[in-house]
């Protein structure tokens, strides 16, 4: 219920004033921040810790076809998919620190991972070194808080482009800077999205 009402109140809060310096003090201050890109980041791994990232999150031998997630040596071992937004995460990290122009001042305890969206260009490694790029590609302003967009570019050890991963992080508390509301450059507009399945979880019943 907690998180059905605070979706929401993000849905529906006002449109925020117009301002032209996009600011809301204590050293926040969007229009810096926007196109910032964090120092590269190496993420070492090896068939053993995909493995142990696939049973965390609930592979087993009873799916059909799912050895090949937890069995090195199998003839089809490979990494799950969603492990590509392990290496992504790290990079994106910095945005917890205070070193991003505009964002010095940002209070830790007042971020919530909004939404997730992975796109994979080629199957993941067995094992070995990622490189991850995170870049910050917009700022918006919803009224109640701040939504703050970073796309990950990911690369293999032979530079070619493996994963791109995008984290919105929504900063309570950080709005009415005057930015806009909506951005082209987020990957996937749920508010838009013809869904395969919903679920009413408020009419839900037990027996």
């Amino acid at each position: 219920m907690v998180m059905l009402q605070a979706l929401e109140e993000y849905n529906q809060s006002e449109e925020p004033s117009s301002n032209n310096e996009e600011t809301s003090g204590d050293g926040f201050n969007p229009s810096k921040a926007i196109g910032f890109q964090f120092p590269p980041a190496t993420f070492s791994y090896t068939s053993r810790d995909a493995i142990l990232y696939a049973l965390g999150v609930g592979v087993s031998t009873s799916q059909t076809d799912h050895l090949k997630f937890l069995f090195e040596l199998n003839d089809e071992f490979c990494v799950l998919p969603s492990y590509g937004v392990i290496p992504a995460q790290i990079a994106s990290m910095g945005l917890f620190g205070s070193s991003i122009p505009g964002l010095e001042d940002i209070d830790v305890t007042k971020i919530l991972h909004g939404e997730q969206y992975l796109e994979l260009y080629r199957p993941l490694p067995s094992s070995g070194t990622l490189t991850s790029v995170a870049t910050i590609l917009d700022i918006l302003d919803k009224g109640s808080g701040a939504v703050i967009v970073v796309g990950i570019e990911t690369f293999d050890e032979s530079k070619q482009l493996v994963a791109y991963n995008q984290f919105i992080t929504f900063l309570v508390g950080a709005g009415h800077f005057g930015g806009k509301r909506n951005s082209d450059k987020i990957k996937v507009n749920f508010l838009n999205m013809q869904f395969d399945f919903k679920f009413d979880w408020l009419n839900l019943t037990f027996n």
